[in-house]
């Protein structure tokens, strides 16, 4: 994994860390034995006329899909309904997808789409698709560039499955993206709807109206509420709202039911995870749905952070400042009393007495117990460092543990160490519980 993996329940999410896998494909030689004569004589090489056969063969195939995927972004570029659909084959869920997509793709306020042939996977397409499709037909990864204008400071990258299908003449797309599994970028969701309110792009499934009006209404000004402490912060936001959680587990090649009791999480949007790299904001739709105003406008602001702070690609921080850092933003632009916003790490307080040490990757595990406790006392650690140095002084304090190090950021800007702090934090929390 690049980056930390963080979730939180119901209330707020934090990173998604993005694998990146890397095919090798490398030729090999099939030795045989063949009969008589020496038993450790083997058979010689393929001929070099049929081993360049195959090589020319692949070749071939791989500058007409080239051709293919050059008209495709041509028919995108120009908006063209009808050169889009002819680069796709005349099967049913081809034609189906094609409409579909073309669509989606129309409405994003695309700066630009590219699609570069990288190598076919033969021996990656499944018995029965070629049983369907036919034997001409082959699984290709696509390396697709594509940047929304506005909210894209640079492209976002991602690899694609493409399937063709070859008539020795021309090849056409027969389905993009994985069938099963598998990561799919935003436009490969199904359709959108698309609002722009300030700095922040909303894409919208129109399967989840009500969710996606709420949500309109809930991200009016939140870019002004990351401002509030992150003064020097300037956007965008893009915020997308699948159709479903399969379509959100879809979104970041997670497994099933993995984020069933998140609300929403931070992530790139591709597979490049740079400090560059362009973000989303997506919102898992039965959890975030059962929110009421005040909590999702909470649960936006938190990811918005994230985006403000660059903690979704590539922050070696603590996750305890990460997500409380998070949390204290949020919670700064909707005020909620202390004893409501950590009523689960207060409890445990109460309970178990507080924890030994701030809360770590193992306490922000998605099957961890008590996770919301871990995440409120987090919230409660940067409450504090802004009780005693000031809002000033915790922003600071971020900013120097992302250059010097946590353990430096303690000493220069804090004036402590992190054993004294965590004993500090300890007592604040006894004295909350009592």
């Amino acid at each position: 994994m690049t980056a930390p993996d963080i979730r939180r329940p119901m209330r707020t999410s934090g990173l998604v860390a993005v694998a990146v896998l890397l095919s090798v494909v490398a030729g090999a030689v099939l030795i045989a034995r063949v009969g008589g004569g020496d038993e450790d004589s083997v058979s010689a090489p393929p001929a070099q006329d049929d081993a360049g056969s195959a090589v020319d063969a692949e070749s071939s195939r791989a500058a007409r899909a080239s051709t293919a995927l050059a008209a495709l972004e041509r028919a995108v570029a120009r908006e063209d309904r009808a050169a889009f659909g002819r680069v796709f084959d005349d099967a049913g869920s081809a034609s189906r997808q094609a409409s579909r997509l073309f669509a989606t793709l129309s409405r994003l306020p695309l700066r630009s789409f590219s699609l570069r042939y990288i190598s076919e996977h033969l021996a990656d397409l499944s018995v029965a698709e070629r049983r369907r499709i036919g034997e001409n037909a082959w699984l290709a990864e696509v390396d697709v560039r594509w940047a929304l204008r506005g909210y894209d400071r640079r492209e976002v990258q991602a690899e694609v499955d493409v399937i063709f299908a070859d008539d020795g003449d021309r090849a056409r797309i027969v389905r993009i993206g994985p069938e099963d599994g598998g990561r799919a970028p935003e436009w490969l969701l199904g359709p959108v709807r698309v609002s722009e309110h300030g700095d922040v792009l909303l894409l919208a499934s129109p399967s989840q109206p009500r969710l996606g009006r709420d949500i309109e209404r809930q991200i009016s000004g939140l870019d002004d509420d990351v401002r509030r402490v992150l003064q020097s912060w300037r956007g965008p936001l893009v915020v997308v709202v699948p159709g479903s959680a399969a379509q959100m587990e879809r979104f970041l090649g997670a497994r099933p039911g993995q984020y069933n009791a998140i609300a929403a999480v931070t992530t790139v949007a591709g597979t490049d995870s740079d400090r560059a790299s362009p973000v989303r904001i997506v919102v898992n739709p039965p959890v975030f749905a059962g929110l009421g105003p005040k909590a999702g406008r909470v649960v936006l602001a938190h990811e918005a952070t994230h985006v403000a702070t660059g903690a979704t690609t590539g922050s070696d921080l603590p996750l305890w400042l990460v997500e409380g850092f998070a949390d204290y933003v949020a919670l700064v632009a909707e005020p909620v009393p202390v004893e409501v916003a950590a009523a689960q790490a207060i409890d445990r307080v109460r309970r178990n007495g507080p924890p030994d040490r701030l809360p770590g990757r193992r306490e922000f595990a998605t099957s961890a117990h008590g996770l919301g406790a871990s995440y409120e006392a987090a919230w409660l650690a940067c409450r504090l460092i802004a009780e005693r140095h000031g809002e000033r002084g915790l922003v600071r304090f971020y900013r120097s543990a992302e250059t010097l190090g946590v353990a430096a950021a303690f000493r220069s800007v804090l004036d402590t160490g992190p054993r004294a702090f965590t004993r500090e934090w300890r007592s604040y929390l006894r004295g909350l519980a009592a």
